[in-house]
């Protein structure tokens, strides 16, 4: 059986007004269709309210960035369109902060997903690419940091600190073989 709409409307009703219970604790009452109306409207209201922000929720995406040195010296510290815009933006970047002879394979990049059209570029790009763990991210913040507060900035310079210093306990992202390149081409 395939979830229509109605079923993910049921599911929202069920947490909304029985506390994720699904089970109604008396019986029909005098003035219920007054409350089931006013239930109604609620549920609409968040479907409204979840609507309008996920349409304008991907036109705020950034990418928080921090580039480092070898000795953890901050060089730049950006935040980036998603998107093709902000690929470009990185690339430059880096060629700005990066010796005139320096080959790819010298980029460390640390972020925290082993997909999406970001970690392609980054791998046909010929940097090494660590995919971190959001918890292994969290744990060493909670090492590093002693607030505890949790940033976009913070964790990109988490991620920096991390791929400098401890990344061999991380595995680096393979990119696809030429075979598989092969498959996906044709």
């Amino acid at each position: 059986m395939v979830p229509c709409s109605w079923d993910g409307r049921h599911d929202l009703a069920r947490h909304v007004f029985h506390g994720r219970r699904g089970d109604l604790r008396r019986g029909y009452h005098e003035g219920m269709e007054d409350q089931i109306g006013a239930l109604g409207l609620a549920l609409n209201c968040i479907t409204m309210w979840n609507t309008v922000y996920l349409d304008h929720a991907p036109t705020r995406l950034r990418a928080d960035l921090e580039i480092q040195d070898e000795t953890g010296r901050r060089l730049a510290r950006r935040k980036l369109p998603e998107g093709i815009a902000g690929i470009g933006q990185l690339h430059a970047l880096l060629a700005e902060h990066l010796p005139v002879d320096a080959e790819p394979d010298q980029v460390v990049v640390g972020i925290e997903t082993d997909r999406g059209p970001w970690v392609q570029a980054l791998l046909a790009a010929g940097y090494q690419v660590y995919a971190i763990n959001p918890l292994s991210a969290s744990r060493y913040r909670e090492r590093h940091v002693t607030s505890g507060a949790k940033s976009d900035p913070g964790d990109a310079k988490v991620l920096a600190d991390l791929v400098r210093t401890d990344r061999q306990h991380h595995r680096p992202i393979a990119g696809d073989s030429e075979l598989a390149e092969t498959v996906a081409v044709t």
